[in-house]
């Protein structure tokens, strides 16, 4: 079984003040909270918060926490009972070596086609960076702006039927714009 957790964009500067939680299910059993899961997690990195869930296996149940930073990717268990880190795993250099260091990958070819593209060269300078398409499906798009060095400067999360575009500084753990677009 398996309880998901909806959890909004936070800076670990502005600590939960963003973050809104969503329980799937109502049988709450555990002794920490999500925030307290939150918690351990930003002891190892700060960051934005990209997903916190649930997770039960057999008698262990336990916080998966993904946090995303200017300087990597990052996975970590933490134990439901007693709060504790059971596993740490910095997903950025799985991902750098998945693919060839002389492009970066998934480089959008349509880009200017995008219905969010005006609104994003409006509100940062995209000079020297390179948009990468991390997800696009039929509800939502994800992109990063990487510069020259393959680091991601920007995230950009669009959601394709509400029109609403966010746009983070990496760099500056800071919302550039946030709101609907046409």
């Amino acid at each position: 079984m398996k309880k998901v957790l909806l959890v909004g964009a936070a800076v670990t500067t502005v600590i939960f003040g963003g973050v809104t939680i969503a329980w799937a299910s109502t049988d709450n059993q555990e002794a920490i909270t999500a925030e307290q899961a939150l918690k351990t997690a930003f002891a190892q990195a700060d960051g934005f918060i990209e997903e916190v869930d649930l997770s039960f296996e057999e008698d262990d149940h336990y916080y998966e926490v993904e946090i995303e930073s200017r300087t990597g990717e990052y996975e970590f268990q933490v134990d439901a009972s007693t709060g504790k880190l059971l596993k740490s795993q910095d997903r950025t250099k799985e991902d750098a070596e998945e693919y060839d260091d002389t492009h970066y990958p998934n480089k959008p070819a349509n880009l200017t086609s995008f219905t969010e593209y005006s609104t994003v060269v409006e509100q940062v300078d995209t000079n020297g960076l390179t948009f990468h398409l991390e997800k696009d499906n039929p509800g939502s798009r994800i992109m990063f702006l990487v510069n020259g060095d393959k680091e991601k400067q920007y995230k950009i999360i669009y959601k394709k039927e509400e029109h609403f575009l966010k746009i983070i500084d990496l760099m500056e753990n800071d919302q550039v714009y946030s709101g609907f677009i046409s």
